[in-house]
């Protein structure tokens, strides 16, 4: 065989060579990719899931029931002339419906057969939240969810004392959120009744979305809960009270 044969057959060789272990390289780093994709899939799933994992409904009433309390506001006499509820959102601050110890001469709490008094420290009248203060102060704090997050459609659940009737659990949706003062008052379809007012309005994950306040009788299922970020306003006046800046004083709470 000539040395040009010799050298022809020796290129193509090589060539094979080349193209099998490339062909090697590129099923190889498809694999790699593959593996890599399909790692990358599931972090991401386990993510969201972790992120977004709802509980039971068993279990956002057993998660936020603690923190959810009967308030009565108390005349002269000591007798109960007005009932609600309140959630507690610091472990020394309870916030309720400002109308429901507007008419009262003292304030209790209680949850079962435990009654403590409670004193008025915050108020926001144009919003209709009033925050009281428990002794003592070992309240189980909820965490508040702005209603900028908030979606029309999505489950939650109500926790009051409708008629009296202490720690009573109901199921509805977020039937529509409307704008007000820049947030959302938010519309639920949650059954709520007098007594309910000052209660809790939760999510699936056990946040507290808004306060339930008030109803339309005029309609079904027409109930309303006031938002989180007046739940916060209040709660942040109640800190900064605690830092030293100005409270505010019983006449302006009493008015």
């Amino acid at each position: 065989m000539s040395s040009l044969k010799r050298y022809k057959t020796s290129w193509a060789a090589g060539v094979v060579v080349v193209a099998v272990v490339a062909a090697a390289l590129v099923v190889f780093n498809r694999n790699r990719a593959g593996d890599a994709s399909d790692w990358a899939h599931r972090a991401y799933s386990e993510l969201g899931a972790a992120k977004h994992q709802q509980l039971s409904p068993v279990e956002i009433f057993q998660k936020v029931s603690p923190s959810v309390f009967v308030v009565e506001a108390l005349g002269t006499d000591g007798e109960s002339v007005d009932l609600g509820s309140g959630v507690a959102i610091a472990s020394n601050l309870l916030i309720t419906n400002c109308h429901v110890v507007e008419n009262g001469s003292s304030v209790r709490i209680s949850r079962g057969d435990k009654k403590r008094a409670a004193r008025l420290v915050q108020a926001l009248p144009n919003h209709d939240l009033c925050g009281l203060r428990p002794k003592p102060s070992d309240l189980a704090p909820v965490s508040v969810r702005p209603s900028s997050t908030l979606e029309t459609g999505e489950s939650v659940y109500a926790i009051g004392a409708p008629e009296g009737l202490e720690l009573t659990f109901s199921q509805g949706i977020i039937s529509a959120l409307r704008k007000s003062d820049g947030v959302h008052v938010v519309q639920t379809s949650a059954p709520t009744s007098p007594g309910s007012s000052g209660g809790g309005l939760f999510d699936t994950e056990g946040n507290l979305v808004g306060i339930t306040a008030f109803q339309l009788k005029e309609g079904q299922s027409l109930n309303f809960a006031l938002p989180g970020e007046w739940i916060t306003l209040l709660k942040r006046a109640d800190e900064s009270a605690g830092t030293g800046h100005p409270a505010a004083s019983d006449a302006g709470l009493e008015s």
